[in-house]
């Protein structure tokens, strides 16, 4: 509190806009994966014509994410690693900028969920392990999202580089791009509720 109270009293509400309310008027329309770029770039579009600024973009983009992020919390919250893995790829995924950097945030919590407890290798538990990382699956969905980037990148870069009206083709590889961000976090929710499940087993067939 103390250099929040500092700052602002220095630079007043400047600090306030620049520090917290910057990620809620922010409208990037370039380099941004997320759907929502094309919205943000017809509300630019309307201000620079004097029309007044339109608040719906950010709010058709909050309230989803908002909903997916609270239902993932309850139904992974025995585990919270889990739960934050699958959280920061669907926020990643739901927002309404999204840029490469943004997948960095997501990588570190794979460890946590990909690598295999002692419990799991047990011969009570023996016969469901093996479905719990289906190495192939894995393959062809980690494949299908990492193809959609560079499928991105080469339908940008006329529109943003050379200046091609290519406005509705590179909207729908960002459609393509968010659905295989949604199948990601569904396959590593499913990943994520078989082992918190058998979790329970365990616990059931010990406690018995």
């Amino acid at each position: 509190m103390v250099p929040t109270t500092l700052c602002y009293l220095i630079y007043g509400q400047r600090y306030i806009d620049e520090a917290f309310l910057y990620h809620v008027q922010r409208e990037d329309h370039r380099h941004n994966f997320s759907p929502y770029w094309l919205l943000m770039y017809l509300n630019m579009a309307q201000q620079h014509l004097g029309w007044g600024a339109n608040m719906a973009p950010g709010i058709i983009a909050f309230v989803p994410q908002a909903l997916v992020l609270i239902f993932v919390s309850y139904k992974l919250r025995r585990n919270v690693a889990h739960a934050c893995c699958v959280e920061t790829i669907l926020f990643i995924a739901f927002n309404k900028v999204c840029t490469v950097q943004y997948f960095v945030w997501f990588i570190p919590f794979l460890a946590f969920l990909f690598c295999q407890p002692r419990w799991l290798s047990e011969c009570e538990l023996q016969g469901d392990a093996s479905a719990v990382f289906p190495v192939l699956k894995t393959a062809l969905v980690v494949l299908v999202w990492a193809g959609t980037i560079p499928l991105w990148v080469s339908t940008a870069v006329p529109l943003e580089f050379h200046g091609h009206s290519d406005f509705a083709k590179l909207w729908l590889v960002s459609c393509l791009f968010f659905l295989s961000m949604v199948a990601l976090a569904s396959f590593v929710t499913c990943v994520a509720y078989r082992i918190q499940r058998l979790e329970g087993t365990r616990k059931a067939i010990k406690s018995a």
